[in-house]
């Protein structure tokens, strides 16, 4: 609660200049990779990903755009996290994860340095599908043989919404930007299945 009594006068301050620059007030495309975090069920690792995006000027300064986004990913887990193995001793989980999905999102451009840069919350909403393969091992079948091992394969496709903040060049022509995303899937339950991507790329 202190640090957001603290942000006020800034956000404040943003607001009061809440004016698109001229160089980015004219529609536009976004192309961009990067690595991140990506997460399935109480699993998570690093990852990386590409996205894409267009956008056209709604009233200023926001940006509605759609944009779609590919990670894959691996991640490991401790025995707790363990599905497969729930009745015999598990040495832990590994999930690799490909993450898909397309949505609408909208980004009000603010004016940071006049001319050089602008910064700009990001607020959005999809359909993500993701493809997860869980492979755990437990112990061998017979004294002194190999630990035994085995795969589940799970998808599912749902809703899923995105927050973020990124900072764009407002100088003409290529547009350098950097951008970083939370996208929390909607699969239910208790599923904690998502992504944070940290993207650098360009608006052209």
């Amino acid at each position: 609660m202190h640090a957001l009594r603290l942000a006020i006068p800034y956000l404040a301050a943003l607001a009061c200049t809440a004016v698109a620059p001229p160089a980015l007030a004219q529609r536009g495309a976004q192309a961009g990779a990067g690595i991140g975090i990506t997460q399935s069920d109480r699993v998570s690792g690093q990852a990386r990903h590409v996205m894409a995006a267009v956008d056209v000027p709604a009233l200023s300064p926001f940006r509605i755009g759609i944009e779609g986004l590919y990670q894959r990913g691996e991640g490991t887990a401790s025995p707790m996290a363990c599905a497969i193995f729930t009745t015999v001793p598990c040495f832990g989980r590994t999930d690799r994860n490909a993450i898909a999905g397309i949505g609408v999102v909208a980004k009000p451009y603010l004016r940071l340095w006049p001319g050089l840069a602008a910064v700009y919350p990001v607020v959005g909403a999809g359909v993500y599908h993701r493809r997860t393969r869980s492979t755990e091992a437990t112990t061998p079948t017979t004294p002194g043989g190999v630990p035994r091992s085995e795969e589940r394969r799970t998808s599912a496709t749902s809703p899923g919404y995105t927050l973020g903040i990124g900072m764009v060049s407002a100088r003409r022509g290529l547009q350098p930007f950097l951008e970083i995303n939370g996208t929390q899937l909607l699969e239910g339950g208790a599923s904690t299945a998502g992504a944070v991507p940290v993207t650098l790329g360009v608006r052209f």
